[in-house]
């Protein structure tokens, strides 16, 4: 997330962000892993970039905080350490949190309903 004037340029590019992406790319090296990087710009009403400033503070807050509950709903093991805690520590059965067994009707349909499957995010589903 930035709001900087040197964009997305300079926030990705700096040091200890290059560090920690490295790390997890020398962690999980194989054959068939490869980086992407995703950007998600915010853009104006007539399909401009928007330049930096405050008023899309808001908009760029929640787009990385739904960003970051969508990634940690499928990998908890997710390196990202900006406003995970919370997320560790909630637990909605079915849904987020790990409980052993199947899920009762309920839990099913809410699924369906959110992700198009009965099964977790995580589970692939």
């Amino acid at each position: 997330m930035t709001l900087a004037k040197a964009g997305f340029r300079g926030e990705v590019f700096q040091l200890h962000k290059l560090n920690s992406f490295n790390f997890v790319m020398n962690a999980h090296a194989t054959a068939m892993a490869r980086p992407i990087l995703f950007f998600f710009p915010l853009m104006t009403p007539t399909r401009r970039f928007s330049t930096a400033g405050s008023s899309g503070k808001p908009v760029i807050e929640w787009m990385e905080r739904y960003l970051m509950m969508t990634a940690f709903a499928r990998n908890p093991a997710i390196t990202n350490v900006r406003d995970m805690a919370m997320l560790r520590r909630v637990e909605v059965p079915g849904l987020l949190g790990k409980r052993p067994g199947r899920p009762h009707s309920d839990v099913q349909s809410v699924r369906q309903a959110l992700f198009g499957s009965s099964r977790r995010p995580s589970d692939g589903g």
